[in-house]
């Protein structure tokens, strides 16, 4: 977060996630879906800026700005990763939220720089809300502090937003339940049936393991529904019937994939092989029926490059672990120019690989595992 002077402006980092494990275990009677997820969040996603407006104050030839008024602007940086600028947009819903819980009236323009495509399950929305609430937040924090949330209130406000909001307002590798609002960061909780110190000491090394690991990302034009997505597994579930379990996967089974994920890469697990065998998603063969073009790109880069291409939520969004072609660098340290080269040359085989499928417009883009 950089402040600026007099707090009257200032730009956060709105983070993408992908999921490594994703496994939906049933429907809830709320007509929610209950899932076991690890997510990690990534060094490439969004921008935000505020900029607190004088009222009656406006941008240039524009209107006067009014006590509580929230503007937006978006700019994105591709195609597909335009947004409107309605009261829809998740940036305008938690300002609305937080005005309503805080009593926060300052008028504040928005500029939301969009790089995260939409439809990706990569979670973008979801973190530039949560980007909305923190600036929010130290704005109102530094007009009056006792008028600023607590990091556990304002994870209460993200839940009220969307299933993925929590996961950003920790902004660590993390294991998600219940709808995604149960969020347990790596490097201070164990597993669900783990105990607490030897479940701390794997968890804190599983996630020490996966910040700054790299991946290949790649995205079609086109986007997918969430809401379709779990709706069509619903149905699924229901043409099952008793064998439902076809669809989801059960809550035991689901914790007990997560924990051997979890105990691998605590262990130091580096082989790309390995570590792509651990990734799961069982939303893929909702989507990848209605989308073939994903499952074609995921076959292709097992059989040419050995990777297994796995789907990030609910897509479109798919990604692949690089291999290490060199230990990884103390922070800081610039990789081997050897292993840098052998990553570009492979990067620009995936590239093409992508674009030969997917056709010219589909985004690609190396992106590292990040969090505290």
């Amino acid at each position: 977060m950089a402040l600026f002077p007099a707090m009257t402006r200032l730009t956060l980092h709105a983070p993408a996630k992908v999921n490594l494990f994703l496994a939906i275990t049933g429907q809830r009677s709320d007509g929610f879906h209950d899932l076991v997820s690890l997510a990690v969040p990534l060094d490439w996603g969004d921008e935000l800026e505020l900029r607190v407006l004088a009222e009656g104050a406006g941008r240039a030839g524009g209107a006067g700005a009014q006590s509580g008024e929230t503007r937006l602007r978006c700019e994105a940086s591709t195609p597909a990763c335009e947004v409107p600028a309605s009261a829809d947009n998740l940036v305008q819903r938690a300002a609305a939220a937080f005005r309503a819980a805080t009593g926060f009236s300052r008028p504040v323009d928005f500029i939301l720089k969009k790089r995260v495509p939409v439809g990706a399950g990569l979670g973008g929305g979801s973190s530039d809300a949560v980007a909305a609430l923190r600036g929010l937040n130290a704005l109102a924090a530094a007009e009056n502090p006792r008028c600023a949330l607590s990091e556990a209130a304002l994870g209460e406000l993200a839940a009220q937003l969307g299933a993925d909001c929590t996961f950003f307002v920790h902004g660590r590798p993390a294991i998600m339940r219940g709808s995604g609002e149960r969020v347990k960061p790596l490097n201070r909780s164990a597993s669900a049936t783990a105990t607490a110190d030897s479940g701390a000491v794997s968890a804190s090394a599983a996630s020490a393991f996966l910040r700054g690991q790299r991946l290949f990302l790649c995205k079609p034009a086109f986007g997918v529904n969430t809401a379709w997505a779990y709706g069509e597994m619903r149905e699924r579930a229901r043409a099952a019937g008793l064998a439902s379990g076809s669809v989801y996967l059960a809550e035991e089974e689901a914790e007990a994939l997560c924990e051997r994920w979890r105990r691998a890469i605590g262990e130091g697990a580096s082989d790309v092989r390995m570590l792509g065998a651990l990734t799961f998603n069982n939303m893929e063969p909702v989507v990848f029926a209605k989308y073939p073009a994903l499952p074609v790109l995921a076959t292709e880069f097992r059989e040419r490059f050995g990777l297994t291409l796995r789907m990030s939520g609910s897509g479109s969004a798919c990604f692949a672990f690089l291999p290490a072609y060199a230990d990884k660098p103390v922070a800081g340290a610039a990789a081997p120019s050897g292993a840098l080269a052998a990553e570009r040359a492979l990067v620009e085989k995936l590239t093409d690989c992508v674009h030969a499928l997917w056709g010219p417009t589909a985004f690609t883009r190396v992106v590292e595992i990040a969090g505290a």
